[in-house]
């Protein structure tokens, strides 16, 4: 199996969720933590819908993906006074019309029904060169910026009213995290497809929630579990010629379910 690792579509596909998971696995101990995670599943349909429009109008569809996600974005940042909707309600809503513009968008597109599993499960072992790229490029830029702001995205996460009373823009930077998430999840749909995208957001963080409270400690672990998971998973694809993103995803779930463990057995002694 070691001599599989020499393959270069294998490396490829190897740097591709590292550098997917890593990322999404650090922005997903705010969505986590905020108990925002429905925010996350709807931007991924709102991503996926604007993968399907760029390939049924034949543009750039990660550019046209982050262009829905970040409109996305923007509609979920918004809360109109007068009407008297809980902001769950928004959100589901959101999640149901991105999610059924995704489909009728894909049924439109010459692929059709091939093109819609490659939404939802994508094909990380087929990356192109360019797109590693641009993830090669685009990962440590948003990394950057969540740990040079850290420390105002932890301050409006966790304590927005102080922030208000001391003159902090809480909304202004409610809207930064949430645009780096959005393109977060916009490039990583394009490569991964949505369910080992969300997956990457999500389960890491949580697994990192289930052994600590510290939010180092949590964002250590949910990045461990992230780039374990991406090794064991592809490996585990290729040594029993099973569909990549699944296996990546249930190397997640399990790594969470050895976290919840764990966290039981700590609890108990």
């Amino acid at each position: 199996m070691t001599d599989l690792w020499q393959l270069d579509f294998l490396r490829d596909a190897l740097a591709a969720s590292i550098l997917i998971g890593l990322m999404l696995s650090v922005m997903g101990v705010y969505v986590v933590q905020r108990r925002i995670i429905f925010v996350g599943a709807a931007l991924a349909q709102v991503s996926a819908a604007g993968v399907a429009l760029g390939i049924l109008v034949g543009l750039h569809a990660e550019w046209v993906a982050m262009a829905a996600t970040l409109l996305g974005v923007a509609l979920l940042s918004v809360h109109p006074r007068r009407v008297s909707m809980p902001s769950e309600g928004a959100i589901g809503i959101g999640y149901a019309l991105a999610s059924t513009l995704a489909i009728l968008l894909i049924a439109r597109a010459p692929g059709g029904e091939a093109d819609t599993l490659l939404l939802l499960y994508g094909n990380i072992l087929a990356v192109p060169p360019f797109e590693l790229m641009e993830l090669a490029i685009l990962c440590p830029f948003l990394l950057v910026v969540h740990v040079l702001f850290r420390k105002e995205f932890l301050m409006v996460s966790f304590n927005p009213d102080t922030c208000r009373a001391m003159g902090v823009p809480v909304a202004l930077w409610n809207l930064v995290l949430y645009v780096t998430i959005g393109i977060g999840i916009a490039a990583g749909i394009r490569v991964a497809g949505s369910l080992l995208t969300f997956s990457y957001l999500v389960v890491p963080a949580l697994a990192g929630l289930m052994v600590s409270r510290r939010t180092w400690h949590v964002t250590a672990v949910a990045v461990g579990v992230a780039l374990l998971g991406s090794v064991a998973g592809i490996e585990a694809s290729v040594r029993w010629d099973l569909p990549t993103g699944p296996c990546v995803v249930a190397a997640l779930v399990v790594e969470a379910a050895v976290a919840w463990g764990v966290a039981r057995a700590r609890a108990a002694g």
